[in-house]
């Protein structure tokens, strides 16, 4: 399910790291922080703070007061857990890896798309130079 919005953007796919050590994740839409909570191996109050710290990471959407994850979610959150429980970040420093990541990703993308412009400024060349034969196909009548 792709992202709505780009700060969720982070993993598509679960890290390999990450693999072995998750439940699957349900093919559902919405989960409850209950589910999310045994989804990562963290308790619901982890979940909530890490909510607040990686904010700009974890946008949750609230439906009548409650929590409402998505996949997208679920990964990052997946993520932060390996960072801070597994390799010992600190919270500041999971930010930045989780930024540095993020940053990495969007070079790429860039990288990985072709240059648009240049095609459409030769399709506007090419229709310049059609207007331009029909025009002369007329003169020369």
């Amino acid at each position: 399910m792709p992202a709505r919005n780009s700060a969720l953007a982070l993993p598509r796919e679960q890290p390999s790291e990450t693999q072995a050590q998750f439940p699957k994740i349900p093919d559902k839409i919405y989960f409850t922080i209950s589910e999310v909570s045994k989804l990562c191996d963290v308790k619901d109050h982890t979940l909530r703070y890490w909510e607040e710290e990686f904010a700009e990471f974890l946008q949750i959407k609230r439906w009548h007061g409650r929590r409402r994850y998505e996949r997208t979610h679920i990964l990052v959150l997946r993520r932060i857990r390996v960072l801070v429980h597994d390799r010992g970040f600190t919270i500041s420093g999971a930010r930045k890896e989780l930024e540095r990541s993020l940053e990495s990703r969007a070079v790429r993308r860039e990288e990985s798309e072709p240059d648009t412009s240049l095609v459409d400024e030769l399709r506007e060349l090419r229709s310049l130079i059609d207007v331009a034969r029909d025009s002369l196909k007329s003169t020369s009548l």
